[in-house]
């Protein structure tokens, strides 16, 4: 697989999905991405790369133009990986979709990406679900002041009743997110405030939602 990365300079999709790649995988990767200015979707799902192994492809992607879509699903990248996805995103202007979800991120690195956000011109999806982000107070601003994001997934990131009354203040503003989806067992009460803010937000189309075996989408306006 190394030297066969190395080599290729017309990759448009690769997918690594639980390939266990390891550092000399995620060293062939951006060898390649040196190359190759073709690849536009990059899938290492469910690989133990964590900061050690994306800081490697991280100097691949510095340059990279073409890459819309970024899956960094269950990758182990934590708060220091954050750090490295936090100066992507200031410096991407292509980048469309990025997944996080189960990453170990908490407040401090969701504040980074957050922060990193708010004047990105392109990315419309983002998935932060199953990070443990207690009290980040910066998705309300990131939500008040990002033009481009349509997609958020925020489910089982451990939110309370401030960061819900945040965010939904942020939701009365917003005029760009047109799905949201929130969610974790045992606290209905910490997110009702989001669930009245979407009945009077005017984009958001639907609301995915999961409680205690409570599941399904609420449509703001039909």
């Amino acid at each position: 697989m190394v030297n066969g990365l190395k080599m290729n300079t017309s990759i448009v999709d690769l997918s690594f999905i639980s390939n266990d790649i390891g550092l000399e995988g995620c060293k062939a990767i951006e060898d390649m991405l040196h190359v190759d200015t073709c690849l536009k979707s990059l899938n290492l799902e469910r690989n133990h790369i964590g900061f050690s192994g994306f800081r490697y492809i991280m100097e691949g992607l510095k340059l990279h133009t073409m890459l819309v879509s970024l899956n960094l699903s269950r990758t182990s990248l934590g708060n220091e990986g954050a750090l490295l996805v936090s100066q992507l995103l200031k410096l991407t202007t292509s980048l469309l979709r990025l997944n996080l979800r189960c990453n170990n991120i908490g407040p401090k690195g969701c504040k980074l990406i957050a922060d990193s956000l708010i004047e990105n011109i392109s990315l419309g999806y983002l998935d932060l679900s199953n990070n443990p982000l207690g009290g980040c107070t910066a998705l309300g601003m990131l939500i008040r002041k990002n033009t481009k994001l349509h997609w958020l997934g925020l489910r089982e990131t451990r939110m309370g009743q401030d960061n819900s009354e945040d965010i939904a203040a942020a939701l009365a503003v917003n005029t760009n997110i047109i799905f949201m989806s929130i969610g974790v067992s045992t606290r209905f009460a910490a997110y009702t405030s989001i669930l009245a803010a979407t009945l009077d937000n005017r984009s958001l189309d639907a609301l995915g939602m999961k409680f205690d075996g409570i599941k399904g989408l609420i449509k703001p306006y039909m």
